[in-house]
């Protein structure tokens, strides 16, 4: 694509679920980390100075659309991949996906000495002594294309591994955006050979932390993750968000809202399940888009049972702030997280946050935002009842949630901390 001023910065995040945050026809699936990613690239693409693009998943789409004054490419060689798809490969075991993974290596392997080692097939990655892992570099022309000078890619996978591999050989730069506290797990470096849940290895996550440019961390908490494991610095930005209401506060609210993904492993919406039959007297909403058919039909079930309980399957980001706007208080039930978004949206609204375990930067316990459990249930079902039995402590602890996003996340107080980064990382070359 002619860039239309080639004295711009060019920077693509490559956010590969973050289409249908684009284009909201597309029925595709996305969290928080693509709606971080898009609120920033739209900021960005704001600033004179920046040009932005966003790399996603192949739906079909033309190969590049300009939305937003954005160039949102199309990843031709990687298709998004479909609910079934994605239920599946979050069903497979560890053991299952390693031989997955290593059946794939074999075959790529023969069809390399079938043809040789070319630069434009294949490439060795030595992720880890005695650890190689084999690159199909076709796939990566797309970077020459797209030909940003900067590439920003939340989370870790193998595709910051590969694209760890593909700055490490340009000149463009190659930002790790943390998500989820698990992306500096310090096992990556610790067991190498070791795989996840979805069979990606160990070494190739180790890889993508020590190769990339720069580190963008979400809390302190990760900061530290990465200087003690990985001897790493980083650069401390929090999550945005836009504080401009879109929809008016209910002025009596009474629900309790659970916004997730009906993943067990790593939401546990059970939980949920089992506070709402526990306390009856309380009316309980979940917003809960289907990620894991099994538990998506189990928690659905459930919930025929119980009055006080209601789900909704799908809403439209442009909507999901109206259940915030009429919810008393919002829980989370999650083992990990990195920031939820979710938290920042409670917040904005001035509904206090009650979470089993997570607690961000002490956004709860230090800032006093809401309630952290430490994975205490009996206290959380104490807590809930508190909450909802005083009015002047939920109006209490949400002012307080609302003057804490105003001060650290508010989208006027993050964008320019992104654009300093980048004109500071470019400057150095």
């Amino acid at each position: 694509m002619k860039r239309a001023n080639e004295s711009r910065l060019r920077i693509c995040f490559v956010s590969l679920f973050c289409y249908p945050l684009f284009n909201p026809s597309s029925t595709g699936q996305f969290g928080g980390s693509e709606v971080r990613v898009a609120q920033i690239a739209r900021n960005l693409a704001r600033v004179k100075a920046f040009d932005v693009s966003v790399l996603v998943f192949d739906h079909g789409q033309s190969h590049i659309e300009v939305i937003d004054d954005i160039a949102i490419y199309s990843w031709r060689e990687r298709p998004a991949p479909s609910l079934h798809d994605l239920t599946q490969m979050r069903s497979l075991s560890i053991v299952f996906q390693g031989l997955l993974k290593m059946e794939r290596l074999g075959e790529r392997l023969r069809r390399v000495l079938r043809g040789g080692m070319n630069k434009w097939r294949a490439r060795v990655l030595p992720v880890e002594r005695g650890i190689p892992y084999l690159i199909d570099v076709r796939p990566l022309a797309v970077y020459d294309e797209i030909d940003a000078d900067v590439y920003v890619l939340p989370g870790n996978s193998v595709y910051s591994a590969e694209l760890a591999y593909y700055c490490s050989r340009t000149a463009a730069r190659y930002v790790f955006l943390a998500g989820s506290d698990m992306d500096y797990d310090p096992d990556y470096k610790a067991h190498p050979r070791r795989r996840d849940i979805y069979g990606s290895l160990y070494a190739l996550k180790a890889y993508a932390i020590e190769h990339a440019d720069h580190h963008v961390v979400q809390n302190h908490h990760q900061a530290e993750l990465l200087r003690r494991y990985y001897g790493r610095d980083s650069t401390l930005i929090r999550n945005p968000i836009d504080l401009q209401p879109r929809f008016p506060r209910d002025p009596a609210p009474r629900s309790i809202l659970w916004v997730g993904k009906s993943d067990e492993r790593v939401k546990q919406p059970s939980v949920v399940v089992r506070l709402a039959r526990q306390l009856p007297a309380y009316e309980f909403t979940m917003v809960m888009p289907m990620t894991v058919r099994e538990t998506h039909e189990q928690i659905l079930a459930a919930a025929e049972q119980l009055p006080n309980l209601t789900i909704v399957e799908g809403v439209p980001f442009d909507q999901i702030e109206a259940y915030f706007a009429r919810a008393r208080l919002h829980i989370n039930t999650s083992r990990f997280e990195g920031f939820p978004n979710t938290f920042l949206q409670a917040a904005k609204y001035g509904v206090p946050t009650l979470s089993l375990r997570v607690d961000p930067d002490g956004m709860l316990s230090r800032h006093g935002c809401g309630t952290a459990c430490e994975g205490d249930m009996n206290r959380m079902r104490a807590e809930i009842i508190r909450y909802m039995e005083d009015d002047a402590l939920c109006d209490q602890v949400g002012e307080r949630a609302l003057h804490y996003v105003r001060k650290y996340h508010d989208m006027e107080v993050i964008i320019p901390q992104y654009i300093a980064l980048f004109e500071t990382l470019l400057a150095a070359d």
